[in-house]
C-alpha cells in the first residue's frame, strides 16, 4: 500500500500561528496530599491555546473533524540570531522539531481532524525569517493499495 498526497487545493486546511514557537516540554509534576499531578508549564499552555484559536480560523478549516488519512506540513520561521553568520540556512538549535509537531498535533485534535493516529505523512522543517511564526498545511491523502 502506498500513500498518494494528491491534494485538491480546496480540501487544504492552513493554518499559520504568529509568533515565536514553543515545544512540547516534558510534564512537570506536583506532589500532593492523595498522590502525584502532572502539569504543563504556562508557555506549553498559553501557546497550546494560541495553535487551537488559530486553528478554529483557519483557511479550509473542515465542518467537522477530517476522520481519514492525512498529510501534514509544518515550516517553522525564527528569526537568525545576531551571532549566527548569514551563511547558515537552517537552525539547527532550539525549538526542537519533534516536540513541536507533538505539540501542534495534540493541539489541533478534535478542531481539524478526529484523532492525530490519522496523520500519515509529516513533513517538518525550519527556517530563519525576521517574521517568526509557524505554518501548517493538512489535507486528506487518497490511500492507493
Amino acid at each position: 500500500m502506498s500513500a498518494r498526497i494528491d491534494k485538491p487545493p480546496s480540501l487544504t486546511c492552513v493554518i499559520t500561528i504568529p509568533g515565536l514557537p514553543v515545544s512540547q516540554a516534558r510534564p512537570r509534576f506536583a506532589r500532593l496530599p492523595n498522590g502525584v499531578r502532572t502539569y504543563n508549564t504556562p508557555e506549553v499552555t498559553n501557546y497550546r491555546a494560541l495553535v487551537q484559536m488559530c486553528a478554529a480560523q483557519a483557511e479550509g478549516k473542515p465542518k467537522k473533524p477530517w476522520d481519514c488519512p492525512l498529510a501534514m506540513s509544518i515550516h517553522v520561521f525564527v528569526p537568525r540570531p545576531k551571532s549566527r553568520p548569514k551563511r547558515e540556512q537552517f537552525p539547527d538549535r532550539k525549538p526542537d522539531l519533534d516536540n513541536l509537531a507533538k505539540l501542534l498535533c495534540d493541539a489541533l485534535e478534535g478542531i481539524i481532524y478526529t484523532n492525530d493516529s490519522r496523520v500519515i505523512t509529516l513533513l517538518t522543517q525550519k527556517s530563519y525569517d525576521a517574521n517568526p511564526r509557524v505554518t501548517v498545511d493538512i489535507a486528506p491523502v487518497e490511500v492507493t493499495s
